[in-house]
């Protein structure tokens, strides 16, 4: 996800902005995720264990909490800069046999408001480091 202005800013340049939109979008996520979840069988993508496993032979995994964080796949939400040092948004909870029109509504319904919203000052979903540290405890909502 990418957000410009009129005049083609990146509008996440400004951190409370990049800020505001990745804690909006995770408070969102129950709302959003059965737009992004098939079946069944895919929230087992979501289990802690499989994937810490994982995550410790160097394999990307999946996304087990609500988190974000700058270049970082063990979060829900990954800031990444592009190749001209500008800021994008990666939401890596989608399953990838997902309906993208679904998701891409979906995300974009739940995400217009967000400037309006409070910024959560030293928000603990900020990762720096790994996601799957006990002291990250914001699972994703699974309900089957």
């Amino acid at each position: 996800i990418s957000l410009h202005d009129n005049h083609g800013n990146n509008c996440f340049a400004e951190n409370s902005i990049l800020h505001k939109f990745c804690q909006n979008l995770l408070n969102k996520t129950p709302q959003i995720l059965p737009h992004l979840i098939n079946n069944d069988e895919d929230y087992q993508r979501f289990n802690k264990e499989l994937n810490l496993n994982l995550f410790k032979i160097g394999k990307y995994t999946a996304p087990v909490n609500l988190s974000y964080g700058f270049d970082n796949r063990s979060c829900a939400i990954r800031i990444a800069k592009t190749h001209e040092n500008k800021k994008r948004v990666e939401y890596r909870i989608a399953g990838a046999n997902s309906n993208c029109y679904n998701a891409i509504a979906a995300i974009l319904n739940n995400s217009k408001n967000f400037i309006q919203n409070e910024l959560i000052a030293n928000d603990k979903r900020l990762i720096f480091g790994n996601a799957f540290d006990n002291q990250y405890n914001y699972l994703i909502p699974i309900t089957i």
